[in-house]
């Protein structure tokens, strides 16, 4: 199964639903498309992978650039 999460508005509420739906999946792709332009958004990527489940720290992430 693919499963896009996509759209505009708050990222944390998309991030948050995207690793909801992720479940016990076996194999999971989990591609990341911001980009880090300053600080404060490489401070923002950083607190969203340190809040990441444990679960999706054993599975591929890529981040697109």
């Amino acid at each position: 199964m693919m499963i896009l999460v996509t759209g505009a508005g708050h990222v944390v509420v998309k991030s948050r639903h995207a690793e909801a739906l992720i479940g016990d999946a076996p194999q999971v792709l989990y591609i990341a498309t911001s980009q880090i332009l300053d600080d404060e958004m490489a401070a923002r990527i950083q607190h969203h992978k340190d809040g990441r489940p444990a679960t999706l720290a054993d599975r591929r992430m890529l981040a697109a650039s």
